[in-house]
């Protein structure tokens, strides 16, 4: 060999040696849902009444009420401020499905009466268009099951699903997943399919779950006989409940306990349909309040106790995995979103964002605006947040509330006096940003 080959043969050596390894590029969003030739996934969307975000495990709650979520999600995203788009069912889920604020869907009234009948409601517009319509339409087959009396057929709800399953209402969720899991053969004969789970837990009455109400309470309080037998509000008035009475205590722990019995009842969901082309979308549809603003119950303010509530994604092939998203995010997102994972084209009247934009680049969504809005007989509020502030305006009374949520997540000191000029930005985007989504306001 001469010298001349072996310096070629040893220049060769160093350079595989000294070659760094290429590894397999990760999949990425634009990889698996831009794709044509791959195939579109199923998607399962799971709404929980009530469900507040600082009662969820890995939220940061001390009690493990939501292991086998967490555990679910682990391989997934978890937003720290989702925030609802009112503070009560309706309004927040015709928001989600129609990505319009609550102003231009229209369904903002309605309440429950002693009968547990649904009264002063108003039917969904016909000009309504929800992403399961647009889903239908391009091939997929749509189930809902809706165990809330404001979301069923008598409202119009079942224009928008090829199958509504509104039998089971008040139903808890041992009932509604063992129903689902019926149902599972059916949904696999026809993929690829959105199921939507609407879980009435752990709306009031909160009863106590064993063996969790074991964990969470050690001294069981006497339990009037009747005090399940009116709406929450009005039996904390009845008996003069107000933190640390223990009989209100008690039911902030019996509250625990049925998400941590929802908790439970959902790892067979996950273990039924956990697949490698399937998305889980798990969402509060708003929280609960237990006096931190002088009440309880839900549906009464815009305050973060109501409106902060827990969202996790799971998208295929294991993107995004274990990640946190910390900037605002609207559940108006999620439509937008389901459309981008099932590969269909966004639809204009959608004003949220899609939010597999944000996670690949976060900077979309640093100081994004959440909207929320509540008008109920004689309450008139909106809200609009980003990162740092949070804007309450009180229309009826004409004042306004402004509030760092930097130093103070619990909403305690208002700044709107001290800083007129944030107050005044956050007003006129609130605006700006409504007259712009009102070309799509629904006619009754």
């Amino acid at each position: 060999m001469s010298i001349g080959c072996g310096l070629c043969i040893l220049l060769l050596v160093f350079r595989l040696l000294n070659t760094p390894e290429t590894k397999p590029q990760s999949t990425t969003s634009k990889d698996l849902f831009q794709k044509p030739n791959v195939k579109k996934p199923n998607i399962i969307l799971v709404t929980v009444e009530c469900l507040r975000s600082d009662h969820v495990s890995s939220y940061g709650y001390d009690r493990n009420t939501t292991p086998n979520t967490d555990q679910f999600f682990k391989n997934g995203v978890r937003f720290d401020q989702a925030i609802a788009s009112s503070s009560w069912t309706l309004p927040s889920i015709v928001s989600l499905f129609t990505s319009l604020y609550p102003q231009q869907h229209g369904a903002i009234t309605g309440f429950f009466s002693e009968t547990d009948q649904t009264v002063s409601q108003q039917k969904l517009s016909p000009e309504l268009v929800f992403v399961t319509d647009v889903l239908s339409q391009n091939g997929y087959y749509t189930y809902g099951l809706s165990t809330n009396p404001h979301l069923t057929s008598l409202w119009g709800f079942e224009s928008h699903f090829d199958r509504l399953d509104d039998y089971n209402l008040f139903g808890d969720a041992a009932s509604v997943v063992e129903r689902i899991l019926s149902k599972r053969k059916h949904l696999e004969e026809n993929q690829p399919f959105f199921l939507w789970i609407h879980f009435f837990d752990p709306h009031w009455p909160y009863y106590p779950k064993l063996p969790w109400i074991k964990n969470y309470n050690h001294t069981k309080p006497k339990i009037p006989s009747d005090l399940y037998q009116n709406f929450f509000k009005d039996q904390i008035a009845k008996y003069h409940l107000t933190p640390p009475h223990p009989l209100f205590e008690y039911l902030l722990d019996c509250y625990d306990s049925e998400i941590a019995f929802w908790d439970y009842w959902m790892q067979k969901i996950y273990d039924a349909f956990d697949k490698t082309d399937t998305v889980f979308i798990v969402a509060g549809d708003h929280g609960e309040g237990f006096y931190e603003h002088g009440e309880v119950d839900h549906g009464y303010s815009l305050n973060s106790e109501l409106l902060r509530v827990p969202l996790f994604i799971k998208f295929p092939g294991k993107i995004f995995e274990n990640q946190t998203v910390s900037d605002p995010v609207s559940l108006m997102d999620l439509a937008p979103t389901i459309l981008h994972v099932a590969r269909i084209e966004q639809k204009p009247s959608f004003c949220g964002s899609n939010l597999v934009d944000a996670l690949q680049e976060p900077s979309k969504n640093t100081n994004r605006y959440a909207l929320a809005h509540l008008n109920n007989f004689n309450i008139n509020q909106i809200s609009i947040e980003n990162t740092q502030w949070k804007l309450i305006g009180d229309i009826y009374k004409n004042r306004y509330y402004l509030y760092d949520k930097t130093f103070d997540a619990s909403e305690t000191m208002d700044y709107y006096q001290v800083n007129t000029e944030t107050a005044e930005i956050m007003i006129r985007a609130y605006y700006e940003i409504v007259k712009e989504a009102d070309k799509y306001r629904a006619q009754p």
